[in-house]
């Protein structure tokens, strides 16, 4: 989880057009409290704003909070 600057989060939005969605990140069980209320927005050029040879990045951000999600699993 990265907090950001709502510059920063606002100018993601508007380079990655990510959508609205009821999904919630699969984070460990002890920062599912820490997660950010939402509404939560995602997609795949968000994902893949974060990709990393190796790795599968799901991104998902809270514009509102400029509140930054990662969830990378190495493949």
């Amino acid at each position: 989880m990265v907090e950001l600057d709502p510059a920063v989060a606002q100018q993601l939005v508007d380079d990655t057009s990510p959508q609205a969605t009821a999904d919630s990140p699969h984070a460990v069980p002890d920062l599912d409290a820490a997660l950010p209320d939402g509404p939560l927005l995602t997609g795949p050029e968000l994902d893949a704003a974060f990709a990393e040879s190796g790795y599968s990045t799901s991104a998902f951000l809270d514009a509102d909070d400029a509140t930054l999600v990662l969830v990378a699993v190495g493949q």
